[in-house]
């Protein structure tokens, strides 16, 4: 199954004023099940992208990405109505199925990423998963972080000593690849606790 997605938007958690909104200008989905096996592939893509942040929620802030795009592996989907979103997720969860990330790429105004790794939900509906994650312009995200006052100073130094140890020249630019880690609610870069995720269900 394919589509190709116009501008459109989806509330996430929430209602009316007060609900949490997720929005592209364009994309695309590609979905197939995989020969022989419990799984299914989905590849999507979106232009000028938009989610809620998390560090803001109460104002209603964004956060805007230019380009997203993500390969994954479905492992255990069950047959349930897609609209009922959380009625799928949860038989999803009970069923054990992980989400096998082959592929994830974003640019957003102040960090690229590039990487892959594994995600799955808790019992309580919280997002868990590891991946590793080349990022680039992480000294600016960090900068940026300090200014919303999501992260300390310390914190900010300890994100550009990574950069400044362990980066490489990316056309042109510096990258540093950092474990991404996702648990009880929360996305560590390294050792740096980045963004607070709301549970899914």
């Amino acid at each position: 199954m394919s589509a190709v997605l116009p501008a459109w938007r989806a509330i996430v958690k929430g209602e009316g004023e007060t609900a949490s909104l997720i929005g592209a200008q364009a994309g695309e989905v590609h979905m197939r099940a995989r020969p022989g096996e419990d799984a299914i592939d989905i590849a999507v893509s979106a232009d000028d992208a938009h989610f809620p942040d998390p560090a803001q929620s109460a104002t209603g802030a964004r956060i805007d990405v230019e380009h997203l795009n993500l390969v994954t592996v479905i492992n255990r989907p069950v047959k349930t109505n897609l609209a009922d979103m959380e009625s799928w997720l949860g038989k999803w969860r009970d069923g054990g199925g992980v989400a096998d990330v082959r592929r994830m790429f974003f640019d957003s105004v102040h960090l690229t990423g590039e990487g892959a790794g594994t995600v799955n939900l808790t019992p309580d509906g919280q997002i868990e998963g590891a991946l590793k994650v080349r990022f680039t312009r992480l000294d600016q995200f960090a900068e940026a972080l300090v200014t919303r006052g999501v992260i300390s100073d310390k914190d900010r130094n300890l994100l550009r000593g990574a950069v400044g140890l362990f980066a490489k020249s990316t056309n042109g630019q510096k990258s540093v690849t950092l474990p991404v880690r996702i648990r009880d609610g929360q996305i560590y870069f390294g050792p740096v606790k980045v963004a607070t995720l709301p549970a899914l269900m």
